[in-house]
């Protein structure tokens, strides 16, 4: 609004664009699809806030650069154009198509508490920008593979950043979520019997690593001690 008003009140010569959520390299792993692929193949668990049900749409990030650039040249002065890859995805299905991809199991999905003020839903009308003779390169799918392919080629970019100043903003964000979630798990698992909890364990070590065995068995100590 305050670059539309220069243009309205200065004749400043203004174009205004509005993007979907981007996808692709080079993208700070704080944000959903670098973190859930990261996360998978490290064999972390995949935050998901709420019932994962909130939907996003999504496009490649050269997608949206080229967006910019044919409104820049040949956008109307004033006008405003959504640049949206016209693909909406639920977290969940998110998850677990990148899950699908890299060959890894849904037990590494993990719910957390919701955020305050979730939007359900994010969705742009793209046709002003279409009538310029916008077209995306990249489907869903390519973008979606293309950016996995380049984050399992370019570890020694995302691994140094997944440190550090990083962790702190993931430990504020996530694990007293995931903590939460590991406690409800706890719950139930007090009714169990011995063998069908070794079978549960065997499951999420298999499917995570030993990050989850780890704070489980933490939690198993912590318990114990507070009993005796």
């Amino acid at each position: 609004m305050l670059a539309s008003s220069y243009y309205f009140s200065f004749g400043l010569p203004v174009t205004i664009t509005r993007g979907s959520n981007n996808i692709g390299p080079y993208q700070y792993p704080e944000k959903v699809v670098p973190l859930f692929i990261t996360n998978a193949l490290e064999n972390q668990p995949l935050p998901i806030y709420g019932d994962g049900k909130y939907a996003r749409d999504y496009q490649h990030v050269m997608d949206h650069c080229s967006g910019i650039d044919l409104v820049l040249h040949c956008g109307q002065l004033g006008e405003i154009y959504n640049v949206g890859g016209g693909n909406e995805v639920e977290a969940l299905n998110l998850a677990k198509l990148i899950l699908k991809k890299l060959n890894k199991p849904y037990s590494l999905i993990r719910f957390v508490e919701d955020r305050i003020g979730q939007d359900r839903r994010y969705s742009l009308n793209c046709a002003k920008i279409k009538n310029l003779g916008w077209v995306p390169q990249y489907t869903f799918e390519t973008a979606i593979d293309d950016t996995i392919h380049w984050y399992i080629n370019n570890e020694w970019w995302w691994r140094k950043i997944k440190s550090g100043e990083y962790l702190e903003y993931y430990e504020k964000q996530y694990r007293e979520r995931l903590d939460k979630a590991i406690e409800t798990v706890f719950s139930l698992l007090r009714g169990m019997s011995y063998n069908l909890f070794l079978v549960y364990v065997f499951n999420e070590v298999c499917g995570q690593g030993y990050s989850f065995l780890i704070r489980f068995m933490k939690r198993m100590t912590n318990q114990s001690r507070e009993k005796n």
